[in-house]
């Protein structure tokens, strides 16, 4: 078996479930009625708000991920300050 194949293939299933995932929750935070659109001006609607929906769903999405025990966060940690 060729390991990095078989990784490279398990990574892509669980982040095209995790992006399905995310595209539902984009619905969910355009009408959560969390984001008052109405009291900013454009460039914060343009630039900032799409970023703060992303980062709200990329944590929301990473937490069935969690990974308990201090070799994997020490193992998660490392592998995130190569990428």
């Amino acid at each position: 078996m060729n390991i990095e194949k078989f990784l490279h293939k398990k990574v892509n299933e669980l982040l095209k479930d995790s992006f399905v995932e995310a595209e539902n929750l984009i619905k969910i935070a355009l009408n959560s009625g969390a984001i008052d659109t109405e009291n900013c001006d454009e460039e914060i609607i343009i630039n900032l708000i799409p970023k703060v929906i992303a980062t709200a769903i990329l944590q929301k999405v990473s937490e069935k991920y969690n990974i308990k025990g201090s070799y994997n966060k020490k193992e998660i940690k490392n592998l995130k300050s190569l990428l």
